[in-house]
């Protein structure tokens, strides 16, 4: 098997435990931990000693093969940009604030 090979089944191998025993999905948060450690130490990079150079707290991009990337990415159209619907609530905002402060003069 190749180190590419390795590398892509034990992601696999992690994401499906990942998957089954996650707190969030009701597993239990002790057999998660320890079974997280068990499959990191079976990792191929840890068993011959070498240190990772992923910076911590990176995230990894998605597989080629996730469904994720199947999904056309769909893009609306705002009818007014948002940038200018502030600009012009702001300025309505000051007309009326001067118009309620302002006196009022009759001749």
């Amino acid at each position: 098997m190749t180190e590419a090979a390795g590398e892509a089944e034990h992601r696999r191998q992690l994401r499906a435990f990942v998957r089954a025993h996650h707190p969030d999905v009701g597993g239990d948060p002790a057999e998660f931990v320890a079974g997280l450690a068990r499959l990191r130490g079976t990792h191929p990079a840890t068993r011959c000693g070498s240190v990772s150079t992923r910076p911590p707290g990176r995230v990894d991009r998605p597989a080629d093969d996730d469904p994720r990337l199947d999904v056309p990415v769909v893009l609306l159209a705002d009818p007014v940009p948002v940038r200018a619907a502030r600009v012009l609530a702001r300025r309505l905002r000051r007309l009326l604030d001067d118009l309620r402060t302002s006196p009022i003069r009759i001749d």
